[in-house]
């Protein structure tokens, strides 16, 4: 069941980087491509400075790609939902700021496809932490290895 969990996470999250790199945006002054329209919403949402919009535009979809990769490769699963948990708990805050800013600009965080309310992407965002948690939740805890006391005739009679 967590191995389910996280292909769904990865697809959410792979689907988000696909569409906020194919998503364009028109403008007064032509159509900004891909990233760059992703980072225009950024933008516009006025939490980072219009001149860092597109690095951070273009760390969010690395950080999206490798945490996906990470899902599918399934290694480290607690560490790769605890990272899951920790991303989406940010770009919620990120998307909390802005909207406490004065923005009412969308997300952008699904292109074409995303919410263009706060509601619809904190929404989606919870369904994302649900999937999460229940993903750490349904992981056995790790168990203690037992150290087992060496017989003293084990040591008389080596083998």
């Amino acid at each position: 069941m967590v191995e389910v969990i996280c292909v769904l996470l990865a697809g959410v999250f792979l689907n988000a980087v696909a569409s906020k790199a194919t998503t364009d945006r028109v403008t007064a002054s032509g159509v900004l491509p891909g990233v760059h329209a992703f980072a225009a919403n950024i933008a516009d949402q006025q939490v980072v400075p219009p001149s860092a919009a597109l690095i951070v535009a273009r760390a969010v979809l690395a950080t999206e790609t490798v945490l996906a990769l990470w899902l599918l490769f399934r290694v480290r699963m607690r560490a790769a939902l605890l990272t899951v948990l920790a991303v989406v708990g940010l770009f919620s805050g990120y998307l909390v700021l802005s909207y406490a800013l004065g923005s009412r600009a969308p997300c952008g965080c699904l292109g074409r496809i995303g919410g263009s309310t706060l509601f619809d992407s904190l929404l989606r965002n919870a369904g994302l932490l649900f999937l999460g948690v229940t993903g750490i939740w349904l992981l056995k805890p790790p168990s203690p290895t037992p150290v087992r006391a060496a017989s003293p005739r084990a040591a008389e009679n080596p083998a």
